[in-house]
């Protein structure tokens, strides 16, 4: 929108605006070939209305929509919720997701496509982030490259997370892959310092704490992460740790 000021009717520099007269031809030459979401965006309608565009057109200034068009669009976060400083958790990028597939549908359907086509073009959302694996098998790609580097085997992994239908999930699912091939399990730690609230569903996790610093605490104690008088750069890393979490256990939204 900072090239085509037009699209945003309400933005400061949209066709409402005296200073969003245009004066010269636009170019629509951008050639948009995917459409990645990375984050939740600031502002939800120019969000809704620049993606729903680009994904019916690649000239929208233009052409209103190309039958021959499909580009994927991919997301990054399927959480409905997160955690802010205020009271109740708030809306994330799962909640763009859906605000967008119910824009695009209702665009689609206005147009006069048929049910087929909307499908088809609706399978082209990709998702990624937790709880989908992939996420999970970097992790555990890094990990094991880190061990290996200190000379030593990953034994257990620990998933600690806030949001049971995204950390805690795709924690356990990652536990039954590794049960099944005789892999290091994993454990599910829930805190309680995001978006889980007592009595809600747990998804089966392991264990639930109150902050990460506590399971933090105990896993060291558990392994024996520290047991010798040699080991001090060990154990300077995670007094280093344990200062940091302090430091943001104090601040309004702990569970960052």
């Amino acid at each position: 929108t900072r090239k085509h000021s037009s699209m945003n009717p309400f933005n400061r520099t949209g066709c409402e605006k005296d200073q969003g007269v245009l004066e010269d031809t636009e170019r629509w030459d951008e050639d948009i070939k995917a459409v990645l979401v990375f984050t939740d965006p600031s502002d939800f309608f120019e969000a809704l209305q620049v993606t729903v565009d680009v994904l019916l057109s690649s000239k929208p200034g233009i052409v209103e929509f190309e039958k021959k068009r499909r580009i994927p669009c991919v997301f990054s976060n399927p959480d409905l919720l997160w955690k802010t400083q205020f009271a109740q958790p708030r809306f994330g990028q799962g909640a763009f997701r859906l605000s967008l597939e119910a824009c695009y549908k209702a665009r689609m359907e206005a147009l006069g496509l048929v049910k087929s086509d909307i499908k088809n073009r609706l399978d082209d959302f990709k998702q990624f982030g937790k709880p989908h694996p992939v996420q999970f098998e970097y992790a555990k790609l890094a990990a094991e490259r880190l061990a290996r580097k200190m000379g030593c085997k990953v034994k257990r992994f620990y998933m600690v997370g806030d949001n049971p239908r995204s950390d805690i999930r795709g924690a356990e699912h990652m536990d039954k892959i590794a049960q099944q091939n005789g892999q290091p399990r994993w454990s599910s730690i829930l805190v309680k310092t995001g978006v889980y609230q007592d009595g809600d569903d747990q998804m089966g996790a392991t264990e639930t704490v109150e902050n990460v610093i506590e399971i933090v605490d105990r896993v060291v104690s558990k392994h024996r992460v520290v047991t010798t008088k040699d080991d001090g750069k060990t154990k300077t890393i995670l007094k280093r740790c344990r200062r940091l979490l302090l430091q943001q256990d104090d601040q309004p939204c702990p569970h960052t």
